[in-house]
């Protein structure tokens, strides 16, 4: 389990990495954009388009580590709920009595 989560964690921290790079990768091209001869209508197009490149990857991280923590949270609830059934017939208890 400990080697699933540093995995889990250097995916993470890997994305992380790249959207950094991503971002930084973008905010280059956009500052070339702002000395090229380019008119206006065009540098305001390709701006927003690197712009949604760079929110898109925040995103789609960002949902991850939400999903990541929904899964973690139900992991929790299921384990306050899991009971054996052997244990439940010994001690008498039912899910719903023992949580």
């Amino acid at each position: 389990m400990p080697k699933l989560q540093a995995d889990e964690d250097r995916l993470i921290k890997t994305l992380d990495e790249e959207i950094r790079s991503e971002y930084y990768s973008n905010l280059n091209e956009v500052r070339k954009l702002n000395k090229s001869t380019l008119d206006p209508i065009t540098f305001i197009g390709t701006s927003v388009q690197l712009a949604n490149k760079s929110f898109t990857h925040v995103r789609l991280l960002k949902e991850y580590k939400q999903f990541k923590a929904s899964v973690e949270i139900e992991k929790e609830y299921k384990k306050k709920l899991d009971i054996k059934p052997l244990e439940a017939a010994a001690t008498g208890k039912t899910p719903e009595t023992a949580a």
